[in-house]
């Protein structure tokens, strides 16, 4: 959050003295140099530094991103469930991670479905007169791991819904479902 803010902050002080930048952090990485080094964008010195300052301060920042990306790596690599987790399609190191350090070694759930609902990726349900309407997936559950995994869990869930055997029958045309393997 703190990375996205000092880009932000250099693109509004830019866009205040009519310079424009796209964005992203690439943009900003490719364009501040020759900004800095021009004469005839009319930055004052002032305003110059400042931004130099905030582009230190964005390396800063990018730098600590990387070691502790780095630190995660290294973490799930050494974790053997991590390593497992790492394995399913939509799950990386953070969300790995992530999940094995709230969950433990999962003894406190009976079955998969009990993860799955303590995760929050099971089918909303209407049920009336006897009748059950299965509705989309559901938004509750931890919310750390739902906001680290929820793109690779509607990823996951397209792709298992499309392309896994379903009760026993598996679906037609199905390209994909020899490349998906279950981790042990």
């Amino acid at each position: 959050m703190r990375r996205t803010a000092v880009i932000n902050q250099i693109r509004g002080l830019l866009l205040e003295r009519g310079i424009t930048l796209r964005q992203g952090r690439r943009h900003i990485d490719a364009a501040l140099p020759g900004i800095l080094e021009d004469a005839s964008a009319q930055l004052s010195g002032a305003v110059r530094l400042l931004l130099a300052q905030l582009k230190l301060e964005l390396d800063h920042l990018q730098m600590r991103i990387d070691e502790a990306d780095a630190m995660i790596n290294k973490a799930a690599g050494e974790n053997e469930a991590c390593r497992r987790l790492v394995a399913i399609p939509g799950i990386g190191p953070v969300t790995a991670t992530a999940i094995i350090a709230a969950i433990g070694n999962g003894a406190a759930f009976k079955k998969g479905r009990g993860f799955s609902a303590w995760l929050g990726i099971v089918p909303g349900e209407y049920t009336t007169g006897g009748k059950q309407k299965l509705l989309g997936i559901s938004k509750r559950g931890n919310s750390y791991c739902e906001d680290s995994s929820c793109k690779g869990r509607v990823l996951f869930c397209n792709r298992a819904r499309s392309n896994l055997t379903v009760c026993g029958r598996g679906w037609p045309n199905s390209r994909l479902a020899p490349t998906v393997t279950w981790p042990q």
